[in-house]
Protein backbone atom coordinates (compact mmCIF):
# COMPACT_ATOMS: atom_id res chain seq x y z
CA UNK A 1 0.00 0.00 0.00
CA UNK A 2 1.56 3.16 -1.40
CA UNK A 3 1.20 5.80 1.78
CA UNK A 4 -0.61 9.12 0.60
CA UNK A 5 1.55 11.99 2.03
CA UNK A 6 -1.13 14.61 2.90
CA UNK A 7 -2.90 12.25 4.92
CA UNK A 8 -2.19 12.73 8.72
CA UNK A 9 -1.98 10.26 11.67
CA UNK A 10 -5.36 10.69 12.62
CA UNK A 11 -7.25 10.58 9.04
CA UNK A 12 -7.83 13.93 8.21
CA UNK A 13 -5.91 15.76 5.45
CA UNK A 14 -3.07 18.20 5.88
CA UNK A 15 -3.35 21.32 3.21
CA UNK A 16 -0.29 20.95 0.56
CA UNK A 17 -0.61 24.21 -0.06
CA UNK A 18 -2.17 27.86 1.82
CA UNK A 19 -4.07 29.98 -0.27
CA UNK A 20 -6.74 33.24 -0.47
CA UNK A 21 -8.02 32.59 -3.61
CA UNK A 22 -7.68 31.37 -7.39
CA UNK A 23 -6.06 34.34 -9.77
CA UNK A 24 -6.60 31.71 -12.74
CA UNK A 25 -5.23 29.21 -14.97
CA UNK A 26 -2.99 29.00 -17.85
CA UNK A 27 -2.09 26.70 -20.26
CA UNK A 28 1.99 26.52 -21.73
CA UNK A 29 2.93 23.47 -23.60
CA UNK A 30 2.93 20.56 -21.02
CA UNK A 31 -0.36 21.76 -19.55
CA UNK A 32 -2.71 23.92 -17.12
CA UNK A 33 -0.78 25.59 -14.20
CA UNK A 34 -3.21 27.22 -11.43
CA UNK A 35 -2.41 30.61 -10.11
CA UNK A 36 -2.83 30.65 -6.32
CA UNK A 37 -2.96 34.20 -4.11
CA UNK A 38 -0.55 32.94 -1.34
CA UNK A 39 -0.03 36.33 0.53
CA UNK A 40 -2.60 38.92 0.76
CA UNK A 41 -2.72 42.80 2.72
CA UNK A 42 -6.17 44.15 3.69
CA UNK A 43 -6.20 48.24 2.15
CA UNK A 44 -9.60 49.33 2.48
CA UNK A 45 -13.04 48.34 3.50
CA UNK A 46 -16.34 49.65 1.39
CA UNK A 47 -19.01 48.85 3.68
CA UNK A 48 -19.00 45.58 5.29
CA UNK A 49 -16.69 44.25 2.17
CA UNK A 50 -12.33 44.02 2.71
CA UNK A 51 -10.61 45.06 0.04
CA UNK A 52 -7.30 43.07 0.06
CA UNK A 53 -4.03 43.58 -2.35
CA UNK A 54 -2.05 40.50 -3.32
CA UNK A 55 1.47 40.51 -2.19
CA UNK A 56 2.23 36.73 -3.58
CA UNK A 57 1.09 34.27 -5.98
CA UNK A 58 2.49 30.50 -6.95
CA UNK A 59 2.12 29.03 -9.59
CA UNK A 60 1.53 25.21 -9.38
CA UNK A 61 1.26 22.69 -12.11
CA UNK A 62 -1.94 20.54 -12.82
CA UNK A 63 0.36 17.80 -14.33
CA UNK A 64 3.08 15.51 -13.19
CA UNK A 65 5.95 16.84 -13.03
CA UNK A 66 8.74 14.40 -13.55
CA UNK A 67 12.47 15.67 -12.42
CA UNK A 68 14.11 18.22 -14.87
CA UNK A 69 10.60 17.12 -17.18
CA UNK A 70 10.41 20.72 -18.41
CA UNK A 71 11.89 21.20 -21.66
CA UNK A 72 13.43 23.97 -22.70
CA UNK A 73 10.64 26.19 -24.34
CA UNK A 74 8.26 25.30 -21.20
CA UNK A 75 11.13 27.16 -19.26
CA UNK A 76 10.76 29.85 -21.30
CA UNK A 77 7.28 30.18 -21.44
CA UNK A 78 7.52 30.38 -17.37
CA UNK A 79 9.95 32.40 -17.36
CA UNK A 80 8.70 35.22 -19.66
CA UNK A 81 4.68 34.74 -17.73
CA UNK A 82 6.77 35.11 -14.43
CA UNK A 83 8.34 38.19 -15.47
CA UNK A 84 5.42 40.12 -16.30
Amino acid sequence: MVKDPLINKQGGTTPAIKAHGILGFVRFLKGFYIILITARKKVAKIGLHTIYTILETKMVPLFQVIASSLDIDERKYLQIFNSL
